[in-house]
């Protein structure tokens, strides 16, 4: 694949999504969630153009990057492959954006939501990043190969974090660490930004206590009926600093998808029958390689486990 670099880089279609979303959140919201994630997202957005407008450093991510790292280093940054798949959707511009990531050879069959963010650059619509961070999530291709890509087409520099397959081995923990370190280290180079250890290690307590929230929250809905939450609620919620980083690494509930199926079977499908849910839903793309064979897998698993229950009961 030979690509050509982006010479004329215009937000201007990045910054119409601005106000959209300002619209949505005034027209549709109905919770105080679905409010504060409107603001927050919308603050997001303006932080980072008033970063690439002032000349500022400003860092884009796929996802899982542990973006405290960005308050902490007093850093810009956005998940390139939320920002530019909300956009497409609520801009109405997904057929365009495909079509350019087509036209420089993706493939149609790649994950979409990989596929967006490289046709938001390869249309020049993506602000310009001071650099990229990507992951490797240990087994998909696609998130660990689409920011040299976009990289290329921007020309700037991308490092990516490799995750350990059997991260919650002690042997794991040190490797994320390391792999956190070196993130660290590149993005001071490229960003002129030093790291403060002091705001990170606050920002971690201040993530540590919002998963505590959220545990307490799944638990209070396991038994409520009906339950008092949307579907789409959850997806809202997004002293050894480093350890600390490696541990939430991987806590995301969509982790558990990609690790050895052996590890994490029993445990997503324990927690769906304690909750007493009356059904699920994939929101992974059927061509993604790990959780569309993961899913059907779980999925077989699951109502085998109520069939034999229902043989107990009988």
């Amino acid at each position: 694949m030979k690509l050509r670099k982006i010479e004329n880089i215009d937000t201007t279609m990045f910054e119409q999504g601005i106000p959209i979303m300002a619209q949505l959140r005034d027209h549709h919201s109905t919770t105080r969630a679905e409010t504060m994630f409107y603001n927050l997202t919308i603050k997001l957005c303006n932080e980072v153009m008033s970063a690439v407008k002032g000349g500022r450093p400003f860092v884009t991510n796929v996802m899982s990057f542990p973006t405290e790292i960005y308050w902490a280093m007093d850093i810009a940054g956005i998940e390139y492959d939320f920002i530019a798949g909300m956009f497409s959707l609520y801009m109405g511009n997904k057929d365009e954006i495909f079509t350019a990531a087509k036209s420089i050879g993706i493939r149609p069959e790649i994950c979409s939501a990989q596929r967006a963010p490289i046709g938001w650059f390869a249309k020049g619509w993506y602000p310009k990043p001071t650099a990229i961070v990507n992951t490797s999530l240990c087994q998909c291709d696609n998130c660990a190969q689409n920011a040299n890509i976009m990289g290329a087409l921007y020309d700037v520099p991308v490092f990516c974090i490799t995750r350990p397959y059997l991260f919650w081995t002690q042997k794991g923990l040190d490797f994320m660490v390391e792999e956190i370190k070196d993130a660290i280290e590149f993005l001071e180079k490229t960003t002129g930004h030093k790291m403060n250890y002091d705001k990170l290690s606050e920002a971690t307590r201040l993530t540590k206590k919002q998963m505590e929230i959220s545990v307490e929250i799944h638990n209070l809905i396991k038994t409520a009926r009906p339950c008092p939450v949307k579907s789409g609620t959850g997806f809202l919620i997004h002293s050894k600093p480093l350890e600390a980083l490696a541990r939430i690494f991987y806590v995301e509930p969509y982790h558990g998808f990609y690790g050895p199926y052996e590890v994490f079977g029993d445990m997503i499908i324990n927690d769906a029958i304690q909750s007493g849910a009356d059904g699920a839903v994939n929101f992974f793309n059927t061509n993604c390689r790990m959780c569309g064979a993961v899913s059907r897998l779980i999925l077989e698993q699951f109502f085998l486990v109520l069939d034999n229950a229902k043989r107990k009961v009988t």
